[in-house]
């Protein structure tokens, strides 16, 4: 029921180059998203890969591209059924309702703090008061234990919640994660070291900044968030440039070069 706008200002270093991303994102009351991507074009190629660009037709996914980059694109639920089927998009719905029920229902609540509390599966580390971007704040470092994570996505099974979910979507959910927890070898195989810092504001807990560091052999990954929490924001629907239906065309076109 709420308007809501996300902006985002990305950094891509690739090789000795730096690629910008900037990425706006704003919801409406009637239930249409808005999404704006500048600078696509320049960052492209670095997305895609060498491996990627092998299976795609280049003039498609440029065309796509040069419909997207800089302009508001809208997204209704009439483009979800569009894209996925009417059914899809009444699952969707059905599992959002399930969400949005959570908050008042302290039932699923307390079940689901009481399923983290018996498997917590994020381990912080407190590391002092620091000042970040102009507030007195208080560090921390997060990992995750990943035994726990397990045990927890096992239990969540029995919760009220999942099985409502459960009951909103033709597959079966519970099967899906009882092949993924017995089959999970990905975390095994990476060599992967990870890093979550975390700066919060001492006096009204707001986030003020996310660091992640992403470190497999040689190559280091970091992605910083300096954060700015706005409770009783302004925000303005944009004029959309196109809806996601207006870009069938360029997608399926991408998608049969395959």
């Amino acid at each position: 029921a709420n308007q809501y706008e996300l902006s985002t200002n990305h950094k891509q270093k690739a090789g000795d180059k730096t690629y910008k991303l900037n990425a706006t994102l704003v919801g409406d009351t009637n239930k249409t998203t808005y999404v704006k991507i500048a600078k696509l074009a320049e960052l492209s190629d670095a997305l895609l890969g060498e491996e990627a660009q092998a299976y795609l037709d280049k003039d498609s996914y440029d065309k796509l591209v040069s419909a997207i980059d800089g302009k508001w694109i809208s997204i209704s639920n009439k483009d979800i059924e569009s894209f996925a089927g009417e059914s899809s998009n009444k699952e969707l719905e059905c599992v959002q309702q399930k969400f949005v029920s959570l908050r008042t229902d302290t039932g699923q609540q307390s079940e689901l703090r009481d399923l983290y509390l018996k498997h917590p599966f994020i381990v912080t580390e407190y590391k002092g008061v620091e000042v970040v971007n102009g507030a007195m704040t208080n560090h921390y470092v997060l990992k995750g234990d990943e035994n726990q994570a397990k045990e927890f996505t096992r239990g969540l099974k029995d919760t009220g919640l999942f099985k409502s979910i459960d009951g909103c979507v033709k597959e079966d959910l519970a099967k899906g994660i009882d092949e993924q927890l017995k089959d999970d070898t990905s975390s095994k195989d990476s060599k992967a070291e990870e890093t979550v810092d975390y700066w919060v504001n001492m006096w009204n807990h707001h986030p003020v900044k996310f660091k992640v560091g992403i470190k497999e052999d040689k190559d280091q990954t970091t992605f910083v968030a300096d954060t700015k929490l706005n409770s009783n924001p302004t925000v303005t629907v944009p004029k959309a440039d196109k809806s996601l239906s207006e870009l069938k065309t360029e997608i399926n076109n991408l998608v049969e070069s395959v």
